[in-house]
């Protein structure tokens, strides 16, 4: 599965800004895994967060737990 962060500005583009095969190497094993990912490009400007998760292959085997976020925490200035 893939999964991951992306930002969609003002006018609609989106950038990932975290991907699992961009950025967990592996995978987690079945343990959390701690993110930063850092906004800054956007300071000043609305912006969403979307987190994604993407469910078009079934793997054998399958938990059926998909993506699972704890703790999302948001630092600095929102509105």
């Amino acid at each position: 599965h893939q999964f991951g962060a992306r930002i969609v500005d003002a006018a609609g583009k989106t950038t990932d800004v975290w991907t699992k095969n961009k950025n967990l190497k592996g995978n987690s094993a079945g343990k959390w895994i701690q993110a930063d990912i850092s906004l800054a490009q956007w300071a000043g400007k609305t912006v969403k967060i979307e987190l994604w998760f993407d469910v078009a292959v079934k793997f054998p085997k399958e938990d059926g737990y998909g993506l699972i976020i704890d703790e999302l925490r948001v630092l600095g200035a929102c509105k």
